[in-house]
This record gives C-alpha cells, sequence and structure tokens, in this order.
C-alpha cells in the first residue's frame, strides 16, 4: 500500500507541474529552524506522511530582515516548535531552489505557509508575519475547517457550493493572484449578502488588467448602493498604488479624503491615504505635491510623529538624489559641447 501510495503521489506531484524527484539533488540552504522540527526535503515528507497527516510546507528568503525577526519571534519559540510538531510534518523551501514548487503552489509572497495533506494537495495557505497566537490558530483552523480552500473546491466542483461559498473561493483565487478564477467566482456569488466586497473586487481586478472604464463601472456601483460607500475610493487607491499607477491612486485617495467625515473608524484609512499619496508624488516627481502631502500628514496627525518624520525625509533625500542627478547631467552636457567647440575650432 505505502509503495501504491507512492506512486499515486509521484503522480499527483506531476499533474501540478512539481519534478520533486529532479529536486531532491538540489540542496536548500542550510536548516534555519530546529532540525528536530522542520526538514528541507518535500519528498522525504511525502514519504513519511500517513493517511491522517498534514503537512507544512514553508516558502521563505530566510536572509530578510523582517523573516529573521518573524522567525525569532513565533517559529523559533518552543510552544510553536511543539504545536508544529504535533500537528504536521514540517518543510522549509527557499524559492531560488525550488522555482517549480513555486510555480506548482503559485506562491506569490513569501513567506507562505501552505498546509497539504499527506499527498501534498493544498488544503489552505497563510501568508505574511502573523503573531504567534494568530499563526498557531489559523493553522489549526485550516486543518479542520469546512471551508479550507481545498474544501471550497471541492463544493464547487460538485455544485454543492453556496453564494458565499463562492465568494470565499473568489477571495482564496483573488489572493493567489489567479484573477481568472476568482472573477468566475465572484461572479457566482451574485445576490450573497457580500455584494458591496464583490464589487470593489470585481473593481480591483479589471484595474489590475488595465481596463479602467470597467474598474470605475464596478467602484460606481458600490458607491451609490452601499451604505459603507465611503471606503470604496480608498480600497481602489490601494490597488491603484500596489499596481504602480500613481496617479490614478492620488486621486482616488483624494475623493476617499474629501467625500468622508474624520471619524475613528476612518482615522488609519486617512493615515494611509496621505502617506500613500506622499510616496506615489515622490514617484512621479512631483516633490512639491509631496512635500505638501509630508506636511498634511505631520499637521493632521500629531500622535504620528516619528512616521511624520520618516515621511519627510524620505521626501528630503528622493527630491536631493533627482536634483543631484540633474546637476551631474547638465555638468555632463556642459562638458561635452565644451569638447565639440573645441573640436570644430582646430
Amino acid at each position: 500500500m505505502k509503495f501504491l501510495k507512492g506512486i499515486i503521489v509521484v503522480g499527483f506531484l506531476f499533474i501540478l507541474g512539481l519534478n520533486i524527484l529532479a529536486h531532491d539533488h538540489v540542496h536548500g540552504p542550510d536548516y534555519i529552524h530546529n532540525k528536530e522540527v522542520w526538514g528541507n526535503s518535500l519528498n522525504n515528507a511525502l514519504n513519511k506522511a500517513q493517511k491522517n497527516d498534514f503537512l507544512l510546507i514553508e516558502f521563505s528568503k530566510p536572509y530578510c530582515n523582517g523573516y529573521k525577526q518573524f522567525a525569532s519571534s513565533v517559529l523559533e519559540q518552543n510552544d510553536v516548535e511543539n504545536f508544529i510538531k504535533q500537528n504536521f510534518i514540517a518543510v522549509e523551501l527557499h524559492p531560488l531552489k525550488y522555482k517549480n514548487l513555486i510555480k506548482a503552489y503559485n506562491v506569490v509572497t513569501v513567506p507562505t505557509f501552505i498546509v497539504a495533506d499527506n499527498m501534498g494537495r493544498e488544503l489552505d495557505r497563510l501568508s505574511g508575519y502573523p503573531k504567534k497566537e494568530v499563526f498557531k490558530n489559523k493553522l489549526d483552523f485550516i486543518k479542520t475547517n469546512k471551508d479550507n480552500f481545498f474544501n471550497l473546491k471541492k463544493r464547487a466542483l460538485n455544485g454543492d457550493a453556496t453564494l458565499i461559498d463562492y465568494f470565499n473561493l473568489a477571495e482564496k483565487y483573488f489572493n493567489m493572484k489567479k484573477y481568472k478564477k476568482a472573477e468566475k467566482y465572484y461572479n457566482l456569488s451574485t445576490g450573497s449578502n457580500k455584494e458591496y466586497e464583490k464589487n470593489i473586487a470585481l473593481g480591483n481586478i479589471n484595474f489590475i488588467n488595465k481596463n479602467f472604464n470597467n474598474a470605475d463601472k464596478f467602484y460606481d456601483f458600490a458607491r451609490r448602493n452601499f451604505n459603507n460607500s465611503k471606503t470604496v475610493d480608498f480600497f481602489a487607491g490601494y490597488t491603484a498604488y500596489m499596481e504602480r499607477e500613481h496617479a490614478k491612486s492620488i486621486e482616488y485617495f483624494e475623493n476617499f479624503l474629501n467625500n468622508s467625515e474624520n471619524t475613528n473608524s476612518l482615522k488609519n484609512k486617512k493615515i494611509n491615504s496621505i502617506y500613500l499619496c506622499t510616496l506615489a508624488s515622490v514617484f512621479l516627481k512631483d516633490f512639491d505635491k509631496a512635500e505638501a502631502y509630508s506636511e498634511k500628514f505631520k499637521k493632521s496627525f500629531p500622535d504620528q510623529k516619528q512616521t511624520a518624520g520618516q515621511l519627510t525625509f524620505f521626501v528630503f533625500t528622493e527630491k536631493n538624489k533627482v536634483l543631484k542627478k540633474e546637476n551631474d547631467e547638465h555638468d555632463e552636457h556642459d562638458n561635452d559641447e565644451h569638447y565639440h567647440e573645441g573640436c570644430g575650432g582646430v
């Protein structure tokens, strides 16, 4: 039976596009975590896994400063190590060493932790740097939750999914940047109690695909038809910023800032809006506007002194870089002109 399982597992991995055997000769990085808890071969983990076992597959860049802090404060804590050891067969993989695993599991950010069954099929995932208890709770939730990614896909394929199932599945595909599938399931969720979120998400997908007119239609529908419409432009602005459409991001954030009242519930969104408008202006090399936003941030949020100082310094240094480059180019141009004049005189 174990031999048969091995054949099935390898077959599944090849369907995924995973030539796992071809990677076992590639040495990953030295162990970052405890060797008693973590391995660094997915093939070994799959061979070890029994019917009811779960895999925890970590994709990370262990030398990033943010990751080092997360590893020491969460992953390497005794209670977390014990929790992982008791509940999972854990594998740590470096994305540069396992590029086709990255592609097969559609990993779009690191760190990403994938909970898989004993055959390597993804149940769900967790990304980023969560707090310790959140990390443990979410991993435990994925194992037992009927609404994990695997079960949602299964119900959708079997025709047993509810409207909320379709919406939740769309959200998972969106977070994996599988936008066509996300769009399909968002549309299938029509009629659920998530219409506001659905329209923003469809607006975001169209924006990401550079269909700006269609994106604005979805955003406008959300603005006109729901009570929490004032936050539409914040989410649109954030998507535009992440897509490096900086002029559009400023436009959306300005709409949000101009049309929303000063309430505690919106304070964090306002902080982020002015902050990102400052950065967007810098990227557009509109330093007058960047300085104006930076000053606005300082005056609007006196309790954010450290962030305001960092923002002011960033604008100052980036402006000086551009001015220095322009001066250097101007000097070089002057030298070229003098050189050609001299040649012409000979």
